[in-house]
């Protein structure tokens, strides 16, 4: 079974499933969450009550009812994935098969519209809830976004895991690898490899408060930090233990998805499925 089959209405740009057969697991979001998808599917593949299925659009808040995108993509595409989002999480609402919903996406980019490394201005991403245009506020429209999709998924009783997001860095992940065995030029590589803790805190203050002030009416969600593997008390790290954990400024590589992706695997509740795992 592809994916596209387990999940026959969407129709949306990502679409990947670990294993034959009927998801348990669904992944929402972004291209954070895509990132993450290797390093779950990893660590749940000997797991035979676990199969895990991502689903979702790049640069696309992870809650329904909202457009977003980059602004030159234009209104129809933000609009395809609005509804191919919506589509999902309706998905994951209703499918038997789906014990638990994990929440993952990018979240400082959408509510200020700026990039670490671009402070001089506004980004190019465009957020906007079409079925509440008195909601203007970036802030706002995530925070009533993400209160209906919480609510929808909980009142059917899936286990909700919101993931907080990994650290965006202010440079990019290759400027701290010799990459290339011939050189004409020098090039000095960064060191140490890594984003200062109070960077990281300062730039996630808005994003991590507002979520904060939402899963305060939720308490049966559960919280998952996906930075805490990455950072310690000065410093959050693009190597580790001599493993490159970015592939550029704020995506995981295949090892920092694995890294992360076993910590996360850790919050996912084993009891079998409501219908059986495997199809004829």
């Amino acid at each position: 079974m592809t994916c596209y089959e387990a999940i026959p209405s969407y129709q949306g740009a990502v679409c990947k499933i670990a294993k034959p057969g009927l998801p348990t697991v669904v992944l929402l979001g972004d291209s954070h969450a895509n990132a993450l998808f290797s390093g779950l599917a990893s660590a749940t593949a000997a797991d035979p009550l676990t199969n895990v299925l991502n689903v979702g659009a790049p640069g696309h808040v992870p809650f329904v009812g909202i457009e977003s995108g980059k602004a030159d993509g234009g209104e129809q595409e933000r609009k395809h994935h609005m509804v191919e989002f919506d589509r999902a999480v309706a998905f994951a609402e209703h499918a038997p098969s789906v014990r638990t919903v994990i929440i993952a996406s990018r979240g400082p980019l959408y509510l200020s519209g700026y990039l670490p490394w671009n402070h001089s201005g506004p980004h190019d991403f465009v957020v906007s809830m079409p079925g509440r245009p008195d909601i203007t506020s970036n802030g706002e429209i995530w925070r009533t976004g993400m209160r209906e999709t919480l609510a929808r998924l909980v009142v059917k009783g899936k286990q909700v895991i919101f993931v907080l997001d990994v650290p965006e860095l202010d440079f990019n992940a290759k400027d701290c690898l010799e990459y290339r065995p011939l050189r004409f030029t020098e090039r000095k590589l960064r060191s140490p490899c890594a984003l200062r803790r109070t960077e990281f805190e300062a730039r996630n203050r808005e994003y991590r408060e507002l979520v904060a002030s939402v899963l305060k009416d939720f308490p049966m969600v559960k919280v998952f930090d996906a930075a805490v593997p990455i950072c310690d008390s000065q410093w959050c790290w693009v190597i580790k233990e001599g493993k490159i954990l970015y592939r550029d400024a704020d995506h995981l590589s295949v090892e920092g998805s694995r890294l992360v992706g076993q910590q996360l695997a850790r919050l996912l509740v084993r009891e079998p499925a409501a219908v059986p795992l495997t199809t004829k």
